[in-house]
């Protein structure tokens, strides 16, 4: 048997848990009481304790009825007094996660370059199902995204294409998540942020407003891989520094020559690379920064209420997105040195780039998917910040009105204007 896996419910009353960005602790919707993250784990810590003590006594029952098995059946209960014993640990994922974070263990790959600091991380992590009580998956039957929830969390629709039928799904092998930014911003911000997105926009189309159901906002951790890393390479360029002269008949030009190499390090710390292939990079890059001082260890304490992107693109296929930033600033770098002379040409650079600690982290957003006239449209708000960005659709009748009128407008000026002047 395995041991049991618990809801995140209220300590008081049973009713669900909900992260409060507000207050930034869990709390119930029913009774109002809230907790610190450190009681909610401390108090599932002993209820996961009592259910596995439960399970394992079930078992030794179970195996002390049979007749010339049962001897042997008292060294085989041995496993399951040891998952008791290992309960508050399983049941304290923060706990974990702050071990992750520590110099001995999250550092795995400190001084490990390319591929064997990605899979020295890998070794050292578990899979969230080991260690997170109460964690679910579902999946989107239309998009196929698969979003990690909590069990007290209703899914609606799939924040990322707006469909209605999502059907239960595995964990798998999802990693255990090392860091976690808490929302700080409620659904009520992100929906009046929203709601002042539109004003002013013109050209937005009055029946979009009305058919774009606001209300119908999500909270959305989005999954990331940070690497710590150093890029260390050196670089060749070809300089030219030109004098100018002229006498009565001719022009000159004098061009002076020169070799220069450049090499060097920098250090990078949280390189992100977003794991979601359903997020476009570019809105991920729009809506940032966050702030990394409030990175929290991970807690299923922080999920209720919200949905997790369970990542698509692994630490291995975003470790290479990692090591291009991080050369293309090495590159930036050494070129800045390079001064004093008129024409600067690269060519080339070389360089490695070494590994310090990579964590897996989740980052809150709020995502709004619509559709108008075919075409989809997403929004996405930084759940810590509260910045948002999205397209909006254009009305083109309007537009051509409003380019028709400012036409007429310009001509009748014109008009006046030549009349008195002439």
């Amino acid at each position: 048997m395995t041991p049991e896996s618990l809801t995140y419910q209220c300590p008081a009353c049973g009713g669900p848990l909900h992260y409060d960005a507000q207050t930034g602790q869990p709390s119930c919707e029913y009774c109002g009481s809230a907790f610190t993250v450190e009681q909610v784990e401390a108090f599932y810590a002993q209820q996961q304790a009592k259910a596995d003590a439960e399970v394992a006594a079930a078992a030794k029952d179970v195996a002390g009825s049979g007749s010339k098995a049962a001897p042997s059946a008292g060294p085989a209960a041995a496993p399951g007094t040891a998952g008791t014993a290992a309960a508050p640990t399983a049941a304290a994922p923060g706990t974990a996660a702050a071990a992750s974070m520590s110099q001995d263990s999250s550092v795995a790959a400190e001084h490990s370059t390319g591929q064997d600091g990605v899979q020295a991380y890998l070794n050292s992590k578990k899979p969230l199902s080991e260690d997170g009580p109460g964690a679910t998956c579902v999946v989107c039957s239309s998009c196929g995204a698969n979003l990690i929830v909590s069990q007290n969390t209703a899914v609606s629709q799939c924040p990322y294409c707006g469909n209605n039928t999502v059907v239960p799904g595995t964990l798998g092998d999802t990693l255990m998540p090392d860091l976690v930014i808490p929302f700080a911003t409620t659904k009520q911000q992100a929906i009046d942020a929203l709601a002042n997105h539109y004003k002013g926009k013109f050209l937005l189309p009055k029946a979009f407003k009305s058919a774009n159901h606001i209300q119908e906002i999500q909270g959305v951790y989005v999954p990331f891989w940070l690497f710590d890393a150093q890029a260390e390479g050196s670089a060749n360029y070809h300089c030219e520094n030109h004098r100018y002269w002229s006498d009565s008949e001719y022009d000159y030009v004098e061009t002076t020559t020169f070799e220069c190499f450049r090499a060097g390090s920098t250090e990078f710390s949280g390189i992100p690379a977003d794991g979601s292939k359903r997020m476009p990079n570019d809105m991920m890059d729009s809506i940032e920064p966050y702030d990394y001082s409030q990175f929290r260890p991970f807690s299923m304490a922080y999920l209720p209420g919200f949905l997790t992107d369970r990542y698509d693109e692994g630490v291995t296929a975003c470790a290479p997105r990692a090591e291009q930033r991080a050369m293309s600033s090495l590159e930036v770098d050494l070129r800045q040195t390079v001064v004093g002379y008129d024409t600067v040409v690269p060519s080339g650079i070389n360089g490695t780039v070494n590994y310090g600690r990579i964590s897996y982290a989740l980052m809150p957003v709020w995502m709004l998917h619509t559709t108008w006239n075919g075409k989809d449209y997403l929004f996405a708000m930084n759940g810590q910040t509260g910045k948002m960005v999205g397209d909006l659709p254009c009305d083109y009748k309007k537009m051509l009105l409003t380019g028709l009128g400012i036409f007429l407008g310009v001509a009748a000026v014109s008009i006046l204007a030549s009349l008195f002047l002439f």
